[in-house]
């Protein structure tokens, strides 16, 4: 019973619900050229998540990445359940520190072109 979910943005206040994208789901280009439902369907909670897939332009040895701007995931990230597994998704291999800011959600993974990595926690 795999449910994938997609994303929709509130640029009004840097939020991200999602929803339950089956075969017949819609999709609509956002003015940022994102794909999103075109209708509200089925909502998926944070806390119904068992992992996310996290776009990010860079991530470093331990997990900690830098992402497109506003802090969309990490406001959607705080709500997940703490076994909720967060995966990165990079172009490139780590770098070997990004300095995180208080709102930062380290990764637990990252999958680059190359490799699959797992962020040991320390």
């Amino acid at each position: 019973n795999v449910k994938i979910a997609l994303s929709k943005s509130d640029f009004n206040n840097y939020s991200m619900e999602f929803f339950e994208y089956t075969r017949d789901t819609i999709l609509l280009v956002n003015s940022n050229g994102i794909p999103e439902p075109a209708v509200d369907g089925n909502m998926i909670k944070p806390e119904q998540m068992d992992f996310v897939l996290v776009p990010l332009l860079a991530v470093d040895e331990r997990g900690n990445r830098i992402g497109y701007g506003k802090g969309f995931y990490d406001r959607f990230l705080v709500n997940c359940r703490d076994d909720c597994k967060k995966i990165g998704l990079s172009f490139e291999k780590p770098v070997s520190l990004i300095i995180p800011d208080e709102f930062d959600i380290p990764m637990d993974f990252c999958v680059t072109p190359e490799k699959a990595i797992y962020f040991r926690k320390k």
